[in-house]
């Protein structure tokens, strides 16, 4: 019976870290993938598709919003330590009751897609236009919504846990 239930655990701390490297792999694949569309397909022009969406190109030196643009050191550097720490927690996100790992896997996704981008070519590619909103792309939009998700549910546990 005590075997048994150490199996249950066992396997199921498996298939929450396969989902982690599923949706982290995936989330990379798909925007290096769309990226690289970006560039073959919209470097010289802008494609509109609604009234207020667009495929637009933008080389973006920055982060979120055009921020802390030529800082590409500091950038690196930063992604690395997020990367650094997603790997050196994601373990103990895995044993958590509430599903933390699944948003960790979305930042680290994202956060990679762009680190090999400011590597490999200096800048990131956005191109995703909503016309009232800076251009991203899909690994912005992952490191957002993983954000976002994570403190959610950061925030439900304390107040479960009788935080303040």
């Amino acid at each position: 019976m005590i075997e048994n239930k150490k199996e249950r655990v066992k396997r199921e701390e498996m298939k929450r870290l396969s989902l982690f490297w599923v949706v982290a792999v995936s989330v990379f694949v798909i925007d290096q993938f769309t990226k690289s569309f970006a560039l073959a397909y919209l470097k010289e022009k802008s494609l509109d598709l609604l009234p207020f969406f667009s495929f637009t190109y933008v080389e973006n030196t920055g982060i979120s919003f055009g921020l802390l643009k030529g800082s590409q050191t500091w950038v690196i550097l930063f992604s690395v330590i997020v990367v650094g720490i997603i790997f050196f927690y994601h373990k103990q996100l895995l044993e958590e009751k509430d599903p933390l790992y699944l948003p960790a896997a979305l930042i680290l996704g994202g956060t990679i897609g762009n680190l090999i981008d400011r590597i490999m070519l200096g800048h990131v590619i956005d191109f995703l236009d909503f016309k009232v909103w800076p251009v991203f792309n899909v690994a912005d939009s992952a490191i957002c919504v993983g954000t976002v998700w994570l403190i959610l549910l950061l925030w439900k546990k304390d107040e479960k846990e009788g935080g303040a």
